[in-house]
């Protein structure tokens, strides 16, 4: 007690005080959350943009060129497709960290050489059929030079040196394809760190949270400011939609495989793509030369 009888006021920080600087933090980081114009991007083809997820995965062996050229054959004007930084520095595209599921060896994707991938087959699962897998700079030569492309990016190392993002970033950058690719990512500080190498690159936020999870995507937005949102499409929420509304962003939904729920969805308005095993299903029912069904 001190000397004047009074108990002592520097006591720790209030709940009520901590709330209201989380508050001005977030009312900072909301003004400053200026998507990109994306009028060129999505002027390069109709909407919605058409993505082969994993390539025509439902057909080919998936993020495969076979898998990426069958989509391409079947209508798709966009591709998504998953990158591992690897050993020489090359961007590998493959889903899985780990070799097993796709290939049938043991190992890490990021402990292989270019020339290794080469030898190793992505279709192991496909009775009788071998796909080397390939690398991100094969692929952009396989695909028509008016393809969207999904980058999205898989690695993440939270204290690490962030290699993959700065990889990725050269690479469009190298192959000037700023105009029709979009870097996304689950991992929000993999977007910021896009942002800071690159503030001109197209970056997708990815979620697919429907339980507790999902009140903390509204703070990963604002801390990583995206300019377009990549929820599964059975995460979209009212507040998803007061968001993308305020501040001018659309959306682009995955893994779309019910002919229903791709026609509900592509007359939604802040819907500028959606995602598909099934690429065959989705150019029936979308692709302007098939007409609707």
């Amino acid at each position: 007690m001190p000397q004047n009888g009074r108990p002592q006021t520097n006591q720790p920080m209030s709940l009520f005080s901590i709330l209201i600087i989380l508050l001005v933090v977030c009312l900072i980081q909301w003004v400053r959350w200026r998507p990109l114009d994306l009028a060129h991007f999505f002027s390069l083809t109709n909407d919605p943009i058409r993505y082969g997820h994993r390539g025509a995965n439902k057909y080919q062996p998936e993020n495969t060129l076979a898998s990426f050229r069958q989509a391409v054959k079947d209508g798709c004007t966009g591709i998504e497709l998953d990158v591992h930084l690897i050993k020489d520095g090359a961007l590998a595209v493959i889903h899985d960290k780990e070799l097993k599921r796709t290939t049938g060896q043991t190992g890490l994707i990021t402990q292989c050489t270019r020339d290794q991938l080469k030898s190793i087959n992505a279709a192991a699962n496909w009775q009788g059929r071998f796909e080397a897998i390939p690398t991100l700079d094969e692929v952009l030569e396989a695909v028509p030079e008016n393809l969207t492309i999904n980058i999205e990016i898989k690695d993440f190392e939270f204290l690490g040196a962030p290699d993959t993002e700065r990889a990725v970033v050269k690479f469009i950058q190298t192959h000037q394809i700023k105009h029709r690719i979009v870097v996304s990512s689950f991992y929000p500080l993999v977007l910021r760190r896009i942002k800071k190498l690159d503030g001109t690159i197209i970056t997708g936020l990815l979620w697919d949270f429907t339980d507790w999870r999902e009140g903390l995507i509204p703070f990963f937005c604002l801390a990583v400011r995206p300019d377009i949102l990549h929820p599964n499409y059975l995460a979209i929420r009212p507040w998803t939609r007061w968001i993308a509304r305020a501040k001018g962003l659309v959306m682009q939904v995955w893994v779309v495989n019910d002919a229903d729920r791709i026609r509900q969805l592509s007359r939604d308005p802040l819907i500028k793509g959606i995602m598909s095993d099934d690429t065959i299903l989705l150019n029936d029912i979308l692709s302007p030369k098939k007409g609707q069904s």
